[in-house]
């Protein structure tokens, strides 16, 4: 539990950060860690879930039981050594508090606070009131909404479908469209081969940013993010038997997820600029949660109707609009 919502606070208070951060280029190029360490807790739920298919209990609780694992392995290797439960199990806890102690006080006193954080005066509950209206009032004057908005909710839509049938696809038995492979096998394919993948995606593209700046990476980045879907359209219709194979189209989707994700991390910062930066920036990746749900909701039931192989086949069609919208986009190349 102590992991995982490390996990999901390291990716969010580190988006918003940056988010916040005016000088968004010199952090340019490790915006990707953020983003990818967001897209990590998205894949230990994700493993939680294949172990709900056999296990029971939902997926987050699933996930949530994969990390204490770790923990308990940890204990079970100092109680052997030592032959003391209690302390085994008291140094672990030791070592989380001594972790979070040692993060506190490097935010306290190591990273950077932007000049524009200062404690504001005179608040009373009609101005919190009056600034929460302006917040949202703001943030749809801006120039360029509605393209933003539909590059938000379009960004991830045929990744947002696919993620929901990857890992019943790999489980699945071959008479009905799946490759048949193990638990194990699916978790070895997303928990080792996929999560490097995607790391290594995600710092890549950060680097790439804060070299030659989003405009020049935006189009490269949609493709990154969209083409290697095909890896599971090929496997659909080949129905590859060899594990390799398999955990290298595993292997390729995820580092162009964690590559082209890098982008919309960085979009979402620089049209959060303004007098609300951190505000808008959460009211923006509400609409990225937005545009992953809803499609995602609808997934199983279309791969119930038409199959893997058509599913695989719309999944790129969605893909499309991201291209339609890309051309309308606005933000100040720096």
């Amino acid at each position: 539990m102590t992991v995982f919502l490390l996990i999901l606070a390291l990716a969010y208070f580190g988006g918003s950060y940056f988010a916040y951060n005016a000088l968004r280029r010199k952090y340019a190029g490790i915006i990707g860690v953020p983003g990818s360490y967001f897209i990590l807790m998205t894949v230990f739920i994700l493993i939680g879930l294949i172990r709900r298919i056999f296990l029971g209990g939902s997926g987050g609780e699933s996930a949530i039981e994969m990390v204490l694992t770790i923990l308990v392995m940890l204990a079970g290797l100092l109680e052997e050594s030592t032959g003391r439960i209690s302390f085994a199990w008291s140094l672990v806890f030791f070592v989380l508090a001594g972790t979070f102690i040692a993060l506190a006080l490097w935010h306290k006193y190591i990273l950077p606070r932007p000049a524009s954080d200062a404690q504001r005066t005179n608040i009373t509950p009609h101005t919190i009131l009056v600034e929460f209206g302006n917040t949202f009032v703001s943030f749809f004057n801006k120039k360029g909404i509605v393209p933003a908005l539909l590059f938000m909710l379009t960004y991830r839509l045929g990744e947002s479908q696919l993620v929901k049938l990857a890992s019943p696809f790999l489980l699945d038995g071959r008479e009905v469209g799946g490759l048949a492979l193990s638990t194990g096998e699916v978790g070895f394919a997303y928990g080792t081969v996929g999560v490097i993948s995607l790391l290594l995606g995600g710092v890549l593209g950060g680097l790439a940013i804060s070299r030659s700046g989003l405009k020049t990476w935006l189009w490269p980045m949609a493709l990154a993010i969209s083409l290697p879907n095909l890896v599971y359209l090929y496997m659909a219709y080949t129905m590859p038997e060899s594990i390799v194979v398999v955990n290298a189209c595993v292997a390729v989707e995820q580092f162009g997820y964690g590559f082209g994700f890098t982008a919309y991390t960085m979009y979402l910062m620089l049209f959060a600029e303004g007098e609300y930066k951190t505000s808008h920036y959460a009211i923006s990746t509400g609409f990225m949660a937005l545009g992953m749900m809803l499609p995602g909701m609808a997934s199983g039931w279309i791969q119930e109707q038409i199959g893997y192989q058509h599913f695989f086949i719309w999944v790129m069609i969605c893909c499309i609009p991201l291209f339609i919208v890309l051309p309308f986009l606005r933000f100040k190349k720096k």
